[in-house]
C-alpha cells in the first residue's frame, strides 16, 4: 500500500459522506486506488497515473462505485479543471463531474472528447451550487453541496436533475393485492397482504443498493430476478433472496420474527411463477410510469395507510379489520396525548399494537414538531479481545414498545411481522442515509415490537408495574370467551382483580397498573365498559387509581371490523390511590375522524379531529386550576365539548358522556344516534358476569362470618 494513502488515512476507505464516502486524494494516483480496491478494478491505461484532488465513492455493496470527481481550482474561468474533471470522470465511469473553486462549481457530465455538458436543473437553470470539502468551516454549505450530491446520484436523469418526488404507490397495492388474493390456492387476506408487503420491501431494499449480489456473487436485485424467465422467476427469488434479506435484518431472539416470514405464493405452483413474474412486472412499469420513481423516499400519507388500502374493497375486510385503528383516528388521539412534550427518557407502550400504528405515529408526531429525526444511528465502541470493534446502534431519546399476540407458528405472526415491515417504511429516511445499518434497524425493531408466542394471553401474561409514561392502546374487545382468558392467568399465577368483565377489561387493569405515577393512557373501548353493570366495579377501580380526564364519543362504524359504539378513555395515573378529583371530566362527541364510515374509508374533509386534540390540550393545562377557580375551562367553547363535573359520571351508573347532550343538541351537530342492540350471547354472556360477581359477593359475606 503506498505511504500517500497511509498519511491520508484511506487503508479502510473515505471520510463518510452521508451515505456514500469522501476521499481526499491529494498525491495518490488512480493507479494506488486501484490497488487499494478504492475504485472499480477497470483498465486504467493512460490513466493509472492521474490525481484527482477528491472522489466520492459508493462502498454500500462492497464493490467501490464512483458517484463524482471533483477538482479544485483558483479560478474556474481559466483553469484546466473542467476538462481533467471530466477526462479522469469518463476513465472512473463516475455520475458527473465538479470544478469548484469554492465560490463557485460548475457541475456536469463526464466526458472523453472536451464536451462538457453542465448539469441543469428541471427548470433549465444550470446547477452553480458552491462545492466545498468535508471539513471546511461554513457547515451549512457543505451539507447543502452533499445533499445535492446525494440527489445527483440518486435522480439525475441524462443531464437534468428532476424534481424530487414522494412516491405513492397506493393504485398498485390494491392492484398487486387483487392478484396474490386471486392467485390459484386462494391464500387468505391476511397471507395476501404479508406477501404484498414481502415483494414491496424486496423492491425498497433493491432501489436503496441493499440488495445487489450475495456473498457468493450472486445477483440478488429487484432488477436481476425480474430477468429471469416467468418459469424460474419465483423459484430464484425463493432461493437466493429472502434468506439474503433475513440475514441482512436478523430475526428476534424473543419471538423468532422478521420482515421476511410467510409467503403466499408456491413456487411448485406454476400459475404462481407467472403470478410473481406479473407481481414484479407492475412493480416495474409503476417506477418507468409518469407517477412513479424508484422506491426510496415514500409518501407520508402512503407509509401511514400502506394496510388499510388492503381494505378498500371488500375482500377481508373483516378478517384484517383487527388489526386496524383508522389511521386519521389514531393521528388524532397521538395529538391529544402530546407527545412531543414528553421528555427524554420516557417510555410509550402499546400492549396490543396490532401492527404499530400508535408508536409509530407517536414517533412520527416527534419528528414533525421537534424538526429532526426520532430515530438516529449512533455508534457504540466496544472493546473485543484486542481490538475496539464499532457496533452501529438505531436509538431514539424516548424508548417505544409495542406488544401483540402471537404464535409458536411464524407464518401465524402476522400482526409483529407487519408492525417490523412498517418500522422500515417509516424510518425509511434513515435507511436511505444510512443503508448498512440494517442490522441496527432490525436490532431495534425487534426491540420495539415484541409478540407473545408461547402464551395464549399475549401480552396479559406479565404485569410490567409502573413501568410506562404514556400508553396508546385499542385492545381487542371479547366478552364470550373472556372467562377462559381468566382462567389461564390464574394459572399462570397473576391476579387480575379488578373486576372487568370482557378481555378488554384485562386490558384496562394492566393498562392501569403498568401506567408510572402521573403517567397517562388513551385507550380505546367499547360502550360495554361504559355502560355495563357488570363493568361497574372496573369503573370504580380504575376511578380510585386514576383522574378521568376525558372521555370522547366515537361515531358508531368506527372500526372495520367492530359496529360497536366506541369510547377513548383518557386518564392520568394518581401519584396516591383513593385521592379526590378536583376537575371535570372533558367530554367531547366526534361526527367525523377524516374518512367516510363505508366500507371503502375515502379521505374526508371533515374531521373534529384538530379541534378535539386542541381543546383537549388546553383543558389538560388548566385542569389543576379548577379547585380554586371553577371557571377555569370557561375558554374552552365549542358545541361538540362539555365539561362535566366528577361526580356527575364517576357515581352515576354510567360513563357514557352522550346522554349529556339533549337530541336537540346532537341534531344540530349533525350526530344521528343508532340504537345500542347486545347480541343473544352478549346478553347471557352479561347475565353470567353479574351471576359470578355475586357469588364472589356472597362468597366474602360467608368468609367473613
Amino acid at each position: 500500500m503506498s505511504e500517500e494513502l497511509k498519511q491520508r488515512g484511506l487503508e479502510k476507505g473515505g471520510e463518510p459522506y452521508g451515505p456514500l464516502e469522501y476521499l481526499n486524494i491529494g498525491a495518490t494516483t488512480l493507479g494506488a486506488l486501484k490497488a487499494a480496491k478504492l475504485i472499480p478494478p477497470r483498465d486504467y491505461t493512460g490513466f493509472e497515473n492521474r490525481k484527482p484532488d477528491a472522489l466520492i465513492v459508493d462502498q454500500r455493496s462492497g464493490k467501490p462505485r464512483v458517484v463524482a470527481v471533483i477538482e479544485f481550482k483558483d479560478n474556474l474561468r481559466r483553469d484546466d479543471g473542467i476538462a481533467q474533471a471530466a477526462t479522469v470522470a469518463a476513465a472512473l465511469g463516475a455520475k458527473f463531474a465538479i470544478s469548484s473553486d469554492t465560490v463557485a462549481s460548475f457541475w456536469f457530465l463526464p466526458a472523453e472528447l472536451g464536451q462538457y455538458n453542465p448539469i441543469r436543473r428541471a427548470d433549465g437553470t444550470i446547477l452553480n451550487t458552491p462545492f466545498l470539502s468535508p471539513g471546511h468551516q461554513d457547515q451549512a454549505r457543505v451539507d447543502a453541496a452533499r445533499i445535492l450530491v446525494e440527489s445527483l446520484d440518486e435522480r439525475l436523469d441524462g443531464d437534468v436533475l428532476p424534481e424530487r418526488r414522494s412516491l405513492n404507490p397506493s393504485g398498485l397495492a390494491r392492484s398487486v393485492w387483487q392478484d396474490i388474493y386471486t392467485a390459484g390456492n386462494t391464500p387468505s387476506p391476511a397471507q395476501a397482504l404479508s406477501t404484498f408487503v414481502e415483494i414491496f420491501m424486496f423492491k425498497y431494499l433493491s432501489d436503496l443498493g441493499i440488495l445487489t449480489t450475495d456473498d457468493n456473487g450472486t445477483e440478488i436485485s429487484f432488477e436481476a430476478v425480474l430477468a429471469k424467465p416467468a418459469e424460474q422467476c419465483l423459484r430464484y427469488y425463493r432461493a437466493n433472496v429472502r434468506d439474503r434479506i433475513r440475514d441482512k435484518f436478523p430475526s428476534s431472539q424473543v419471538d423468532r420474527t422478521t420482515l421476511v416470514n410467510g409467503f403466499a405464493l408456491n413456487p411448485g405452483n406454476s400459475d404462481h411463477n407467472y403470478v410473481f413474474k406479473s407481481i414484479l412486472t407492475k412493480f416495474k412499469e409503476y417506477e418507468l410510469s409518469e407517477d412513479g420513481g424508484k422506491f426510496i423516499h415514500i409518501d407520508k400519507e402512503f407509509k401511514s395507510r400502506l394496510f388499510e388500502d388492503f381494505l378498500k374493497g371488500s375482500v377481508g375486510q373483516r378478517s384484517l379489520g383487527q388489526f386496524f385503528t383508522p389511521r386519521r383516528l389514531m393521528k388524532g388521539i397521538v395529538d391529544m396525548a402530546d407527545v412531543e412534550s414528553l421528555p427524554a427518557g420516557s417510555v410509550i407502550a402499546d400492549p396490543a399494537c396490532g401492527v404499530g400504528g400508535f408508536p409509530l405515529e407517536a414517533a412520527a408526531r416527534r419528528a414533525a414538531r421537534l424538526n429532526r429525526p426520532e430515530f438516529s444511528l449512533s455508534v457504540e465502541r466496544r472493546r473485543e479481545g484486542r481490538r475496539t470493534v464499532e457496533h452501529p446502534k438505531v436509538t431514539s431519546d424516548i424508548e417505544y414498545r409495542g406488544f401483540d399476540k402471537g404464535s409458536d407458528r411464524l407464518d401465524e405472526n402476522l400482526a409483529i411481522i407487519l408492525a417490523k415491515a412498517n418500522f422500515v417504511i417509516y424510518q425509511s429516511d434513515l435507511l436511505v442515509e444510512h443503508p448498512n445499518a440494517t442490522r441496527a434497524m432490525a436490532e431495534c425493531f425487534n426491540e420495539v415490537f415484541q409478540a407473545y408466542t408461547e402464551t395464549s394471553l399475549g401480552s396479559l401474561s406479565e404485569i410490567n408495574e409502573d413501568a410506562y409514561h404514556l400508553v396508546l392502546s385499542n385492545p381487542p374487545y371479547l366478552n364470550s370467551g373472556a372467562g377462559s382468558i381468566k382462567d389461564a392467568a390464574r394459572r399462570a399465577g397473576l391476579s387480575y382483580t379488578a373486576g372487568g368483565s370482557g378481555l378488554e377489561g384485562l386490558f384496562v387493569e394492566k393498562i392501569v397498573r403498568e401506567l408510572a405515577p402521573n403517567g397517562r393512557a388513551f385507550i380505546i373501548l367499547p360502550d360495554g365498559v361504559f355502560l355495563r353493570s357488570a363493568d361497574a366495579r372496573l369503573r370504580a377501580w380504575v376511578a380510585e387509581r386514576c383522574s378521568i380526564d376525558g372521555i370522547i364519543s366515537l361515531p358508531v362504524k368506527t372500526f372495520y371490523a367492530v359496529k360497536k359504539k366506541t369510547y377513548v378513555l383518557c386518564i392520568t395515573r394518581k401519584s396516591e390511590p383513593g385521592a379526590g378529583q378536583n376537575h371535570p371530566v372533558f367530554a367531547y362527541l366526534v361526527g367525523s375522524f377524516g374518512e367516510s364510515l363505508d366500507g371503502m374509508r375515502f379521505p374526508t374533509h371533515e374531521t373534529d379531529m384538530p379541534e378535539l386534540a386542541r381543546l383537549y390540550r388546553s383543558f389538560i393545562s388548566v385542569k389543576g386550576r379548577f379547585a380554586e377557580d371553577p371557571e377555569a375551562g370557561s375558554h374552552l367553547s365549542s358545541p361538540k365539548v362539555k365539561l362535566i363535573p366528577a361526580a356527575d359520571v364517576l357515581t352515576s351508573g354510567s360513563w357514557s358522556v352522550d346522554r349529556f347532550w339533549t337530541p336537540e343538541e346532537k341534531v344540530a351537530l349533525g350526530i344521528h344516534e343508532e340504537l345500542t342492540t347486545i347480541t343473544e350471547e352478549e346478553f347471557f354472556d352479561s347475565v353470567r358476569a353479574v351471576y359470578v360477581e355475586l357469588g364472589d359477593l356472597i362468597s366474602g359475606i360467608d368468609d367473613a362470618e
